[in-house]
């Protein structure tokens, strides 16, 4: 294997073979992405529809 600091030799020891893992075992993982996507989505909603309602002014930037 080479990087910016030369050769390198890796050893292996041991292998194992990858698997999908039991919905018990990521569960609260899962539930815990699915609450922060639902949040985000939610939350670029109400900005989005708070754009809509107000116009953005940025002084110092011409407007084009």
């Amino acid at each position: 294997m080479a990087s910016s600091y030369g050769l390198h030799l890796v050893r292996v020891h041991e292998r194992t073979e990858g698997r999908e893992p039991e919905l018990s075992e990521v569960r609260d993982r899962v539930r815990n992405d699915l609450l922060d996507r639902c949040r985000r989505e939610a939350d670029k909603a109400l900005v989005d529809s708070l754009k809509e309602r107000y116009e953005i002014v940025v002084e110092g930037l011409s407007r084009q």
